[in-house]
């Protein structure tokens, strides 16, 4: 009987009369076609769907609906969503319907935007957070879905990147690794607004490097509010159990707003990596294959308090600690083979080892900002940034390896030991000035920045070692002065352009167990970034990007002391190594807001490798 009621009911439904319902949409602002819109009629009573369309290029839709009464939606990307209430007794054609960028009232009912999930800027892409992962409970979980990026318990990376620097509301966050993941799971999802990603980051920022900028928009705050959460988790890394506690703290009362971030974890962790040379005219070939387990933990605690003289004047502090402590065992075995006339491999020697480490760790952070606004002139901003950040790290490593032939015998004299202790001290002091003025729809921005680093670094071997007691000692200055101009500037409608100017000189000094380094460099580099959009409708848009980047050789690169990883491979740096530079072009095109594809190449001067050499 129930079948039969259904198909009566569906007989009555369809000899009902229908009647078109027709209408075309447009912009507010200039009155263009809005293509590709969703047209929907639903249920006053439950809001239940019951037909829709999607409209044509010259922005037309027609729908085929019964008599009755309807609740009018229409949805397109970038604009506000209508609603209208609509009695349907006969063809009805609602002529022009324009859609606002801002909430409007149409007909009393209150009309809302929906903003575009992904949005193509000049430099950058933006997400909306609310959108991504409308069911994540956290800012990690919320990146997790951001495409673009690769995020794991271990950090963070975007795709066709060597890194990422962090930023919070435009501000730096100095972590990475475990301790920035245990950072952003502290965020709840509804604290979160925007996620931008720029792959090729504006001259404002520092030219070293191949990484980009992942920008994490948070919510202002309100006045009078007090809240936190608390975020608990449990996940297995290569198999290993880990756990991680997380809380955040936010609080505004006037002029005064606060925060506070702890994190906490613990786990363990197994992992491999394996590395083959062939030596043709030695004709010799060597494969190396490591396996690692460990456990780390860590801590972290982040605050921040800002003070609103005026509505144009804020005062800021940031302040961070994270100590960290990991615990690696690796097993290494290294094979020697002699390569055959027939192509075979014979082999030569094994050489089995085992390295037990104990590394200790910490980084503190301090910021204080100034910024200004213009009252009147919203996009004319003054900002000033003074900050610390240090890094402490001991690692104590006790490595054994014996050598063997094919057979298995003990190679006499293959024995090979050291316990070893590094200590790495590096203190940065940074400040900058950013000023940005409107200038016609766009901005003008331009600074200065002065960044003063030195590494202290010694690397002791006891009297037990089979090298024999050993005591290095380098001490590394590097000096960057920065400056720089960027202009954000609509062409048109549908054209925008960005381009900056970014100079850079960099002076380093050093020592080597008290003798002056003499090979160190000092330079000056100019590096442009430019790019360009076209953005043809709501639909499409194109992207051209240019830049060149800076590579620093790092300091373990420039020193001369052995870094020993058996008794016939050791790593040794080259004192006068120049910087390398990366010029990258790339081409893109997102669709709908919701696809982006890129197409890009570059060009590396003075390349940075390593070369192995046979003694």
């Amino acid at each position: 009987m129930l079948c039969v009621a259904l198909a009566l009911s569906s007989s009555s439904l369809l000899a009902q009369t229908t009647f078109p319902l027709q209408g075309t949409l447009k912009k507010t602002t200039d009155h263009r076609p809005v293509d590709f819109a969703n047209v929907l009629l639903r249920s006053p009573k439950d809001s239940t769907l019951i037909t829709g369309a999607i409209t044509d290029s010259l922005g037309k839709f027609r729908i085929e609906v019964a008599p009755g009464k309807y609740l009018l939606e229409i949805r397109a990307l970038g604009l506000q969503a209508y609603h209208k209430t609509l009695t349907l007794s006969g063809a009805m054609n609602l002529g022009e319907l324009l859609l606002n960028e801002e909430a409007t009232q149409l007909s009393a009912v209150q009309v809302t935007g929906k903003r575009p999930i992904m949005l193509r800027k000049a430099d950058r892409m933006v997400f909306d957070a609310t959108q991504i992962a409308p069911a994540a409970s956290s800012a990690l979980d919320v990146l997790r879905q951001t495409p673009g990026l690769n995020v794991t318990d271990d950090g963070i990376s975007i795709i066709g990147k060597g890194s990422v620097i962090v930023l919070i509301n435009e501000k730096r966050v100095r972590l990475s690794g475990s301790a920035l993941v245990s950072l952003l799971r502290s965020y709840p999802q509804s604290d979160l607004s925007e996620i931008q990603i720029l792959t090729t980051p504006p001259a404002k920022y520092e030219a070293e490097g191949n990484a980009g900028i992942l920008n994490i928009v948070l919510k202002k705050v309100k006045n009078d509010y007090f809240g936190g959460s608390i975020s608990p988790s449990f996940g297995l890394l290569s198999d290993r159990p880990r756990y991680n506690l997380s809380t955040n703290f936010n609080y505004k009362k006037d002029k005064v707003t606060a925060s506070l971030q702890l994190g906490a974890g613990h786990g363990g962790y197994l992992g491999n990596f394996n590395s083959y040379r062939t030596y043709p005219k030695q004709g010799t070939y060597s494969a190396s294959e490591t396996s690692f387990t460990g456990k780390n933990s860590y801590f972290n605690v982040r605050a921040g308090l800002d003070y609103a003289f005026t509505p144009e004047l804020t005062l800021g502090l940031n302040l961070s600690y994270t100590p960290e402590k990991d615990r690696p065992v690796r097993q290494n075995d290294t094979r020697d083979y002699r390569i055959a006339p027939n192509g075979s491999l014979e082999l030569l020697r094994s050489l089995p080892g085992t390295a037990d480490e104990l590394d200790k760790g910490s980084y503190t952070s301090a910021n204080v900002h100034l910024e200004k606004s213009f009252k009147g002139t919203p996009k004319r901003r003054l900002s000033w940034d003074l900050d610390f950040a240090g890094y402490r790290q001991e690692e104590g490593r006790n490595f054994t390896s014996r050598g063997f032939t094919p057979q298995g015998a003990l190679i006499p004299g293959s024995d090979f030991r050291f316990n070893s202790t590094t200590n790495q001290h590096t203190d940065s002091y940074i400040t900058s000035l950013d000023y940005t003025e409107p200038l016609g729809k766009g901005t003008l921005s331009f600074g200065a920045k002065g960044t003063w680093t030195r590494t202290r670094n010694t690397n002791d071997y006891d009297a037990l070692s089979t090298i024999g007691e050993r005591h290095d000692k380098i001490l590394f200055d590097e000096h960057v002065y920065a400056l720089y101009a960027d202009l954000n500037q609509p062409l048109s409608a549908k054209w925008s352009l960005r381009s900056g100017l970014r100079m850079e000189y960099t002076h380093t000094a050093g020592e080597n167990n008290g003798r002056r380094l003499e090979n160190l460099r000092s330079y000056l580099n100019i590096f442009p970034t430019l790019f360009v959009g076209y953005n043809p409708n709501e639909r499409h848009a194109f992207s051209l990007d240019a830049t060149v980047r800076l590579n620093r050789p790092h300091f373990s690169q420039l020193s001369p002391f052995p870094n020993y990883e058996n008794q016939y491979s050791i790593l040794i740096g080259k004192e006068d190594l120049r910087a390398s530079k990366r010029a990258h072009l790339a081409l893109g095109y997102t669709f709908l807001g919701v696809l982006n594809f890129q197409l890009g190449g570059g060009y590396l001067w003075d390349g940075i490798t390593q070369v192995v050499r046979l003694d």
